[in-house]
This record gives C-alpha cells, sequence and structure tokens, in this order.
C-alpha cells in the first residue's frame, strides 16, 4: 500500500510560564510544529497574564527554507493594570488578520496579500459587531454585520433578535429579525427584510415595508420540540412525536393532509422505518454497533428473502479484526435473485479508501461466456504527507469478494504537492509523449492595478489558462490565450468577474468588454439578469420565495405590462403549488396538481 511512517516532531522553545501567584500553568508561548517534508507551522500563544492565558495570539505555515505562505494573527482587549489576585476581565478578541505570501519572502510583514476582521462586544460579552475587510486598497468588498441581542432576564438566555449586514456606504444588505419565548428561548418568528425586486402580480418594487416582509411562524410542544411551522403564505407543516423519549419524530403532516410516518430505534437514536405520503414504507436493520445492516425498500417487504441493500463490515463482535478492514454493500439485482451486485471498500488505519471492488463480467470475445469476477482498483501510493502521490489503473479479479488484492502499480498516475497540499503537477500515461503532464504555478501577480491569487494552469498540450482570485477565493478574472480568425499567433483574452460585498456574481466582462449584469434583492435572489444579447430579464417573487412572474426584454419592448405568470393554487393555506403558467398572448401551459 506505500504507507510510510507519518512523524511530526514539537519544539516547545523553552517557552513555559507557571505563575506562582497564581499557581497556574500559563502553557507554552510557542509551538513549532515540523512536517515529515521539514514544512513547519509555528503557532504563538499568550502566557503572560491571567486573563489572556492559552489564547492563539499567532500561526504561520512555511516551508523548510522558512520561506512563509500564511498567517493569522489574533489581536485580544488587554488587561491592563489588574489587582493581583483579584478581579473579572473578559480577553474579547477585537482584531484578527490574515496574510498570504506564496512562498515569495521570509519576512513576515512583507505579505503580498492580507484581510482582517473587526470585533465588538457588549457588557455582557455577546458579539454586538463584525467588519469584514476584503480587499486592501478599497472599500467596496468591506462588510459589517450588526447582531442586535435580547437578555431574558428570567432564565438568563441570550439570542439575536436583529441581525443585518450593511456595505461600506451603509446600504442594506440582509436584514433578519426574530422574536423568541422569554421562557424557552424557543424561536417564534423570522422575518426577512426584502429590498430590490417587484411584487408579481402588480409589480409594485420591493422596499422594506412590513406589509411586504415575509415572516415565518414556529411552534412548540412542552419538550422544545417544534410542532408546527407556518410560511408567509399560510402554508403549514406540522411534527408530531413518539411518546417514550419525546425526541424522535413519528409523524409530519401538511396543509394538503399529505402525511408522512416514522419510528426510530431507540437504541442509536437512528430511523426504524418510514412511511412517504404514497404510503410506500422503507425499514432499516442495523446491527450491535448501529451500523445499517439492511435496506428493505417500498418493493421488498421486511419479510422478504433479500433486502433491497444489504451490508456487512469486517469488524464483527468476537470474530478476529481483519486487516484491512473492508465493508460490503449488496445491491438486489432483480434479474438474478440470489446473486446481488457486490462493491467492496477497504480502508486502512487512517481511515482512507486504499481499495475499492465492484462486480464485473468480463467479456472473453465472440461465442465465450463472460468471466464473472470483480473490477478493483488500482494501487494507492501516499507521501509522507498522507497525500496521494500514485494512483494505478484497475484490474480484473476472480478471488474472494472480501480478499484484499496486492495490486501491481500499473501505469500510475502521479501527482506532486506544494506546502498547501495543492497539487502542482499531474503526470498521466500518454502512448505518445510517454507521459501527459498537466502543471499548475500558485503566485502573486498584478492584474488591472490590484494584486490577486493567481493560479497559472499548463495543460498537456501547452495550453495556458490563468485563473486570479480575491482574498475570498472567488474568480475576479480568467486569462486565456486563443489563435483568432485563423492566425498563426496567440491573442489573449482575459474574462473579468465583479461580485457585491456578499460575493454574489454582479458583473462579467468579456474579452471584448461585453458586460453582463446580475442583480439580487436583499435575501439573495437574482431579480434581474442584463446581457448585450438578451436584453434585460426580471424575476419577481412571492412572500414564499416562488417565482411568480418573469418579464423578459422583448416583453417589456412591446408593454411594461406584459409578463408570464406562473399561477399557484389560490388557497391561503396551501403551498404555492404552479397549477399554470400563463404567457402575455393569454396561451396558457396548465400543471396536473394531485389533490
Amino acid at each position: 500500500m506505500g504507507t510510510p511512517a507519518y512523524v511530526h516532531t514539537f519544539d516547545y522553545h523553552q517557552s513555559g510560564y507557571y505563575d506562582r501567584a497564581e499557581r497556574e500553568d500559563y502553557g507554552f508561548a510557542q509551538v513549532t510544529t515540523t512536517r515529515e517534508d521539514g514544512s513547519q507551522v509555528v503557532t504563538r500563544y499568550h502566557n503572560q497574564d491571567y486573563y489572556r492565558r492559552g489564547l492563539l495570539a499567532e500561526v504561520i505555515e512555511q516551508d523548510a527554507e522558512g520561506r512563509l505562505y500564511s498567517r493569522e494573527q489574533v489581536f485580544y482587549r488587554e488587561p491592563g493594570a489588574q489587582p493581583a489576585v483579584t478581579g473579572a476581565f473578559f480577553p474579547a478578541e477585537r482584531l484578527r488578520t490574515t496574510s498570504w505570501y506564496e512562498g515569495k519572502t521570509t519576512d513576515p510583514e512583507a505579505p503580498g496579500k492580507q484581510r482582517s476582521e473587526e470585533r465588538d462586544w457588549d457588557a455582557l460579552g455577546n458579539l454586538v459587531m463584525l467588519k469584514e475587510h476584503g480587499e486592501p486598497g478599497t472599500l467596496e468588498d468591506d462588510v459589517t454585520y450588526t447582531v442586535h441581542p435580547v437578555v431574558y432576564d428570567g432564565p438568563y438566555i441570550v439570542r439575536a433578535e436583529g441581525v443585518e449586514a450593511r456595505d461600506s456606504a451603509g446600504r442594506l444588505l440582509r436584514e433578519r429579525t426574530a422574536k423568541y419565548s422569554a421562557v424557552t428561548g424557543a424561536v417564534e418568528w423570522v422575518t426577512n427584510t426584502v429590498i430590490g425586486g417587484k411584487e408579481p402580480e402588480t409589480g409594485a418594487p420591493y422596499t422594506g415595508e412590513a406589509s411586504t416582509n415575509p415572516t415565518w411562524h414556529f411552534f412548540h410542544d412542552a419538550f422544545g420540540n417544534l410542532s408546527k411551522a407556518v410560511d408567509p403564505r399560510g402554508y403549514t407543516i406540522e411534527y408530531g412525536y413518539e411518546d417514550v423519549a419525546e425526541t424522535y419524530l413519528e409523524w409530519v403532516k401538511d396543509s394538503f393532509g399529505y402525511e408522512a410516518e416514522s419510528a426510530s430505534d431507540y437504541r442509536y437514536g437512528a430511523v426504524r422505518w418510514v412511511k412517504d405520503v404514497n404510503g410506500h414504507e422503507m425499514h432499516h436493520e442495523r446491527d450491535a454497533f448501529g451500523r445499517l445492516t439492511a435496506v428493505f425498500g417500498p418493493t421488498d417487504p421486511i419479510t422478504a428473502a433479500e433486502a433491497t441493500i444489504s451490508f456487512d463490515y469486517a469488524l464483527q463482535p468476537g470474530a478476529s479484526v481483519a486487516a484491512p478492514a473492508w465493508a460490503r454493500t449488496r445491491h438486489k439485482d432483480v434479474l438474478h435473485p440470489g446473486d446481488p451486485i457486490e462493491t467492496v471498500t477497504f480502508v486502512d488505519g487512517l481511515d482512507r479508501v486504499i481499495q475499492t471492488k465492484k462486480d464485473l463480467e468480463k467479456d472473453q470475445g465472440p461465442g465465450v461466456e463472460p468471466l464473472v469476477g470483480m473490477t478493483v482498483s488500482g494501487r494507492v501510493v501516499f507521501d509522507e504527507r498522507g497525500r496521494v502521490v500514485q494512483q494505478g489503473q484497475p484490474v480484473f479479479d476472480t478471488g474472494e469478494a472480501t480478499a484484499f488484492v496486492e495490486v501491481a502499480l500499473k501505469h500510475p498516475i502521479e501527482l506532486d504537492y506544494d506546502v498547501l497540499s495543492r497539487v502542482i503537477e499531474r503526470r498521466e500515461p500518454d502512448d505518445e509523449a510517454g507521459e501527459a503532464v498537466t502543471t499548475t504555478v500558485y503566485d502573486l501577480e498584478e492584474l488591472d492595478g490590484a494584486t490577486w491569487f493567481v493560479a497559472t494552469e499548463i495543460d498537456p498540450n501547452g495550453k495556458v489558462r490563468k485563473a486570479y482570485q480575491d482574498v475570498d477565493n472567488a474568480i475576479v478574472a480568467v486569462e486565456e490565450r486563443n489563435r483568432l480568425r485563423g492566425s498563426d499567433t496567440w491573442t489573449t483574452l482575459v474574462t473579468r468577474y465583479g461580485y457585491n460585498p456578499l460575493d454574489e456574481l454582479v458583473r462579467v466582462t468579456d474579452a471584448r468588454g461585453n458586460v453582463t449584469t446580475a442583480e439580487y434583492d436583499t435575501v439573495g435572489r437574482m431579480v434581474a439578469l442584463t446581457s448585450p444579447d438578451m436584453g434585460r430579464t426580471e424575476w419577481r417573487y412571492d412572500l414564499s420565495g416562488n417565482v411568480g412572474a418573469r418579464q423578459t426584454a422583448k416583453l417589456r419592448d412591446e408593454s411594461a405590462d406584459k409578463v408570464i405568470r406562473y399561477e399557484s393554487d389560490a388557497s391561503p393555506h396551501i403551498v404555492p403549488r404552479i397549477s399554470r403558467v400563463t404567457a402575455c398572448s393569454r396561451s396558457t401551459s396548465p400543471y396536473a396538481v394531485m389533490s
């Protein structure tokens, strides 16, 4: 299996501190972990005052030569002058910064990219503000989250009754309010503020008015279990629980009268059987360890001789342990009763899949019966850090299904990694070149006056693709090369992507400068898409979030009132199911809805 020994070494730099006055060990100030390839993780902690003892101060990841890749720093409120033995102080986290270097320097003060987060807390230690600073040098991607906590003094329960997100200009991006039980703290209702998009029937814009903000209501039983949920249109789902533990679901019923039932296995807190709204049942059986041993589907009653799917395992009570451990799945084959389709998976001591075997009939040629056996996945080789570095080709085997096969390493795919375990080279067997090589280089480069993460991929044919990413890992540009109109020279083509502060894609600019834009409401739904080819298309949503109408650019040019409507069942207590789509020409497409 090619499994080496994995050894990490630790250096504590003689940095421990024991406070004789408090009679407490404050831990180590620095711990350096050296991995098998020589790369290191350097972790620093506070250990010089009672209030911040053991709190993380800094984590640095670097290669064997000390070249830096990442650094995270955490800053807390400082206790200042506190009494030597008495006093209380909350060392709240106030700032967290993350820096990236891509191995270009050993100086931690010279990052290539950086982002930070600020936090603020109230007098009771509740988070009331989180400010995320995105790309350095701009405020366009900054987001400030404000939390409004409410404290119920009787049971002393703290909940967030309001959370909002705003951009650097103060524009509302998200807002949610809620009310809770003052006795149990269980949520009673949740309201989303909707700004953006239009009401389906009237076309009036959503402006955040209370009358157009959707609210969900929740009800609970005496044990705190959710007993009923009502959506903004009155659609209701009710929940019932068994009367032994008063914990596990026994039935679910909705406004249609549709009802599903279930029963639980109290030994493991797992489902024993379920019955859906059509009366179809599924039964689950488990062994002494709580592992699934059989599933009987709707067409296979529990009294059937063969389960729909059955499972067995290498580790059994009272049996010797097989190595490597395996688990087998048998899928019932309706065309071959008693001869299920088998899949066996083997894992090593680190719970990594090292081999998979599946039933297979191997073609022997015309007029010859196929050979029955199993396909066996190729040999897997791991490097000193436990990463897959070689994956061989599969073979055919006619041996026992649960017998591990020592497969030769045949025509393997080979992988190389960097310090951060990113694949930097992939080599595949190839008849012509011997091997097909794909390389990926991770770096920091400038584009449009800013520095970005960039991954440059070169495929086996020499084609180059660059993907530029920001600190949120969102792709901001893709650079490719192509020969245009039969030209012998390469032309560089760059497609650019723009995002709002919540990382929703709002703009795509192709290599010729054509711009496609998207607009979202304050619950994250795309309400408009504008492109040079299709013009502007709008989507309108009802209170429950269902599409109620759509208007294309062509319809708008004909009349501002022309839309395609998605009509739903009119009952205020029934979930909106599409029953009819009406185009502006009054042609309709009915949907059959079962009651």
